[in-house]
């Protein structure tokens, strides 16, 4: 398990340094835990940077699989962002493998907003990146919609080394939508929240036109074909898309399933699949399923 703390003020630099400084608030760390046998968890690691200052917010985001630890560092170099690599060897030491930026870096893109790793591809959010883009592999260097967020997609070869593949946008790019706010990965299935996105279509594959429900949120699946290639496959909305439900917050994918956060959904109704009419319970929040 690993676990990101954000405000942690430690100056210290590398793997199990020293915990107790206090001089770099901010600066952030990450924490590996291991389980034993009998179900008893310990400490193995305490993460920090080669490179960190105070208020990088080392930690905003982690995604660990197997000896690969990815962790994100949304303020990083004015904002603009970073994501660090670990690895960790076949005595159980961590060390770190790389420093990834984005491949037009800017300052408050906050590059490493969320991350996600499945196998040797890496999923890196810049929830506030700027391009005006569209689709996959457009135009990196406009800056015609501010925050409409992106996301960059990465991948590791046979010796550890880490190269940018692929650069996202939605396929309805606009103005603070926060595209990359979340990412989750499985495979060759890669799935994006866009929490401020203001569509008020319902469903899968609505009208991304509209803008009728500001900030309801929105999910985007991407998929990549044999020669390596990522398109959207689908455009996901709630069933009861209402304003402000920041629907896409947070994401989680397993095999063909995937589950979406709603923070500001606003029913009151308990349980499974109660009454998503019901308005009166503001800021409640939701979790959708979707196969």
């Amino acid at each position: 398990m690993a676990v990101g703390a954000v405000g942690e003020q430690s100056a210290s630099r590398g793997v199990d340094s020293d915990q107790s400084d206090n001089s770099a608030p901010g600066a952030g760390a990450a924490y590996v835990f291991v389980r034993d046998a009998t179900g008893v968890w310990t400490q193995q690691a305490y993460i920090k940077t080669s490179n960190h200052a105070a208020l990088d917010y080392f930690g905003h985001s982690v995604a660990l699989t197997g000896d690969l630890l990815a962790v994100g560092a949304e303020r990083q170099g004015n904002y603009h962002g970073a994501v660090y690599v670990f690895a960790r060897s076949a005595s159980k030491e961590w060390s770190q493998e790389a420093f990834l930026k984005a491949s037009d870096p800017d300052e408050n893109d906050d590059f490493g907003t969320s991350v996600a790793i499945s196998g040797g591809s890496l999923a890196v959010g810049a929830g506030w990146e700027d391009s005006g883009s569209t689709g996959v592999d457009g135009d990196e260097r406009n800056r015609d919609a501010p925050g409409s967020g992106a996301v960059y997609v990465f991948e590791r070869d046979h010796v550890g080394r880490w190269t940018q593949e692929t650069y996202i946008k939605a396929s309805n790019t606009e103005y603070m939508d926060a595209f990359g706010r979340s990412v989750a990965l499985s495979g060759n299935v890669l799935v994006v929240g866009a929490s401020a996105e203001d569509s008020s279509a319902i469903g899968i594959n609505g009208d991304h036109a509209d803008n009728n429900a500001s900030a309801s949120g929105a999910v985007y699946v991407f998929m990549r074909n044999t020669a390596g290639r990522w398109s959207q496959q689908a455009y996901v909305k709630a069933s009861n898309t209402g304003i402000q439900d920041g629907f896409g917050r947070s994401i989680a994918i397993d095999g063909g399933t995937v589950a979406v956060s709603s923070i500001g959904e606003a029913s009151a109704a308990t349980g499974i699949e109660g009454d998503q009419s019901d308005e009166s319970a503001a800021s409640a929040g939701a979790i959708y399923v979707f196969q």
